[in-house]
């Protein structure tokens, strides 16, 4: 196939403006690269600079930017050591190391944006650090919400009483398109979740839910979940911002409030009024907020940012400034499915698309969804271009690629055809191997051997961005799992799913586990009846196993951290992990490729249970 040009369209809401094509050229290098970390955790704070506070600077998983909306980012430039040295105030931004940089401020303890960083000699030596890290594909962020993009994440729309389907709602009506995006981008641990972060501010706004909306709630805020969305976020592409002439948000802008003497900026270039949303900029004597979409006006050159533009509305001298849906043509190829906008059963009423269009205009008919005459309207994820004549079609599937000299297929930029249910071949598949992002941003397939994360979903199939997960496999299908255990006087429950919320003690207690460490989350647990007591607990498991056991971390510990400790069991990072009644909960780590079993020596009456989870490499244990 001939080379792919990208086309940038203006949001689905609009409908209108023009388009943009831009080029890309793959670029490929031999050179040894540093992998890049998706993640901040402990361990990684610790391997770069040996402990989390170096010159009262936090450089650990729970490490802020003043500014809530910069916290992924200054938590992904941690995690990549883009910074100078241990004892260094300032910190470079991981995606644009040259244009943007924080510095440490011990009010607030936190990290403030600031321009004096960039001039700094810190920024050269950093920017050489950053060309040394392999060169990493953001994951595309979904533009919208449909039960089909719902469903490739979780099997129901509804779960655990929750909505994530198409029709979710926000308790303060405002607030729904923004419950809507964050849905759409999976920006919830798991399925059946009670939390919800913002896609655009996971730092600073969560939501949870209640009854039978999504609620802004302060009690999400520092869950263990949180940290992930936050990783999640950070690794998520930057949607890029589009200038439609003629339009402007519906919603009153938040730098406009003449009261205060709030009033926005005069005097700028179209350009510059797009950077101060870019940049979240604050005017003066306004408050400083998530810029989500920009107004600008031509003649004065007055500049509005506001916080939700779900609605726009016609204004002769207004630009809307608002985010765009990244789509790319490739030449010679067309959809295997048939477009919807073409049927001829009716003589008097033909639906034929349109023709006499661009490549880009005909990409705008679909990112808005446009209906064409006598044809039905539809959810668009690709178009037929024909360059001779200017006709469009659209698809509302498009399950593979076929070619076609006299074509363009215009497809979602993201869009990745791999094996997996429901398709015949691989086209273009990318392999994700770290294993952080498989599990914050991959769902499984239905045939359960492929996890996909799908930018574009209709009728079934799926337009992924990703691939196979090489973790998976050896996880799930080459490894053993706990088969029980016994003793300590008393009965042992059955094997079951390790979730969030799962009664400690089923049948006997009401005490539930919460804030479940994902490396336990959908494991095979086993519990105890009340009350274990002193003696020996042998936990019975088929090898290769990786077994992850949970106690109480002081009043029933039983000995149990002593005894793992001395026996060359790992500590697991669980910050957050407790029981329902607020006692902290302590988890150990250790891989077996071989035997049946496993004894601990208890000294007393013991909180605790077993999980097992994949099968990693075992690691040396003490002498």
């Amino acid at each position: 196939m001939k080379p792919m040009k990208v086309l940038v369209l203006a949001a689905a809401v609009l409908s209108a403006g023009a388009a943009k094509i831009r080029s890309r050229t793959n670029q490929s290098s031999q050179v040894t690269c540093t992998p890049v970390t998706s993640e901040l955790t402990k361990e990684v704070a610790i391997e770069h600079c040996g402990k989390i506070i170096n010159n009262k600077v936090n450089r650990g998983p729970n490490a802020k930017a003043c500014f809530d909306v910069d916290t992924p980012h200054v938590r992904k430039a941690l995690a990549n050591h883009m910074f100078n040295h241990c004892g260094a105030w300032h910190l470079y931004d991981f995606r644009a190391s040259s244009s943007i940089c924080w510095s440490w401020t011990t009010q607030g303890n936190c990290f403030k944006r600031s321009n004096a960083c960039k001039s700094h000699k810190e920024n050269a030596l950093v920017a050489a650090r950053r060309e040394k890290l392999c060169k990493v594909e953001c994951l595309p962020a979904q533009p919208s919400l449909t039960e089909k993009v719902t469903k490739s994440y979780c099997s129901k729309l509804v779960v655990n009483n929750a909505n994530y389907g198409p029709e979710a709602v926000a308790c303060e009506d405002e607030d729904t398109p923004l419950v809507r995006k964050s849905i759409a981008n999976k920006m919830f641990h798991h399925c059946g979740a009670h939390y919800l972060y913002d896609f655009d501010n996971p730092a600073g706004t969560c939501y949870a839910w209640s009854k039978n909306c999504w609620k802004r709630e302060a009690g999400c805020m520092g869950h263990i979940e949180q940290k992930r969305m936050v990783a999640r976020k950070a690794n998520l592409c930057e949607v890029p911002l589009a200038a439609v002439k003629g339009k402007r948000c519906k919603a009153t802008p938040y730098t406009f409030k003449p009261t205060a003497s709030c009033d926005g900026w005069s005097g700028l270039t179209q350009e510059q009024c797009t950077k101060k949303c870019s940049s979240h900029a604050q005017a003066k004597n306004c408050p400083r907020k998530t810029c989500r979409a920009a107004v600008f006006y031509a003649k004065t050159g007055w500049c509005h940012l506001v916080d939700n533009c779900a609605e726009v509305e016609p204004h002769d001298d207004a630009t809307a400034i608002v985010h765009e849906v990244p789509m790319k043509a490739i030449d010679g190829a067309k959809c295997s499915s048939r477009y919807y906008t073409f049927d001829a059963t009716d003589k008097s009423k033909i639906c034929d698309g349109w023709s006499g269009l661009t490549a880009a205009e005909c990409a705008l008919k679909c990112s808005g969804n446009e209906q064409a005459t006598n044809c039905p309207q539809k959810t668009c994820v690709a178009a037929t271009f024909f360059e001779k004549t200017g006709w469009c079609h659209l698809h509302d599937t498009c399950p593979d690629l076929n070619t076609n000299p006299a074509t363009t297929a215009i497809v979602p930029e993201a869009a990745r055809w791999c094996k997996g249910s429901g398709t015949k071949k691989a086209w273009n598949c990318d392999v994700i191997s770290d294993r952080i992002e498989c599990e914050n941003s991959f769902t499984r397939s239905e045939d359960g051997k492929h996890f996909l994360q799908c930018a574009v979903t209709a009728s079934g199939q799926c337009l992924a961005a990703g691939g196979l997960c090489k973790p998976v496999k050896s996880k799930n299908e080459a490894c053993g799992s706990i088969t029980g255990s016994s003793g300590l006087g008393i009965g042992w429950n059955s094997v079951t799913t390790m979730k969030e919320g799962i009664l400690t003690n089923p049948g006997d207690r009401k005490y539930k586990l919460q804030n479940v460490p994902s490396v336990l989350d959908g494991g095979k647990y086993s519990g105890t009846k009340t009350w274990p007591s002193a003696g020996t607990w042998t936990i019975s498991y088929k090898a290769p196993v990786t077994l992850y056991v949970w106690v109480m971390k002081e009043k029933y510990n039983a000995g149990v951290d002593a005894a793992l400790d001395g026996d060359g069991w790992e500590k697991v990072d669980a910050a957050g992990f407790k029981r329902s009644d607020n006692h902290v909960l302590n988890v150990w780590k250790r891989s077996f490729s071989s035997g049946s079993e496993y004894q601990i020596k208890t000294t007393g009456l013991m909180v605790g249970g077993v999980v097992s989870n994949g099968c990693e490499a075992p690691r040396a244990t003490k002498a």
